[in-house]
Parts: structure tokens; C-alpha cells; sequence
């Protein structure tokens, strides 16, 4: 059962290794209480240089919903939000998040599955 306001953690933290090293982790906070879904990541900056994040998250059946993470010196963190009304709807539907170095070719795609 999942209760309001509780947090469910859906991702151990993960290293992108593209040009530099970024951990981040992603974590899901079902709120049936309200009908919303908050997807939450955060990241570090682990290299020696700054970078520029291009981030994603698909839906079934909505827009994807895209963010951009600018100038993350070394060692600095950052955290970005995307919040989903519907929770009753998105329920059991998985959800891929994406995160990709600006000018980079490698990138990273996660599936989280919504409780």
C-alpha cells in the first residue's frame, strides 16, 4: 500500500560516465493524498571540469517533460523536480528518466516504476 506523503526511493545512486563523472540519484514521492507523483533527482558533480546536463522524463500517454542542469562546477550539486498530477492514473505505469551531457554522445536512460 502506498501511504501519503511517504517517500519511495526507486534508484540506488548511479555513475554517468560520459566525458566526466556525474552520481545521481532519482526518488519518487507518491502523493495519493493530493493525485500527484513528484520525481526528484539529484546530482553531483564528481570530475575535475564543469558540465551541462540535458534531463527527460517520459510519460505514457502525457508530453515528455524535459529539463536542462547549466554550469555544474566539480563538486557542486544540484537537484531538479518534475511534479505529475495524476497519481491515480500513473499507478503501476513506468516512467523512463533520461539524463545526457549537452554536446555529449552517451547518455543514460532509467525506468522508474511508479507504486
Amino acid at each position: 500500500n502506498v501511504k501519503y506523503g511517504a517517500t519511495y526511493e526507486l534508484e540506488e545512486t548511479k555513475t554517468l560516465e560520459i566525458a566526466t563523472q556525474i552520481n545521481f540519484e532519482v526518488e519518487l514521492i507518491a502523493n495519493p493524498g493530493d493525485d500527484s507523483v513528484q520525481v526528484i533527482t539529484r546530482f553531483i558533480n564528481q570530475s575535475n571540469s564543469t558540465v551541462d546536463l540535458d534531463t527527460f522524463l517520459n510519460i505514457p500517454g502525457r508530453p515528455q517533460r524535459k529539463g536542462l542542469v547549466t554550469s555544474l562546477r566539480s563538486g557542486q550539486a544540484a537537484v531538479e523536480s518534475f511534479t505529475l498530477s495524476g497519481y491515480a492514473g500513473l499507478k503501476g505505469q513506468v516512467l523512463w528518466y533520461g539524463i545526457r551531457e549537452v554536446n555529449g554522445e552517451a547518455f543514460l536512460n532509467k525506468e522508474i516504476t511508479v507504486p
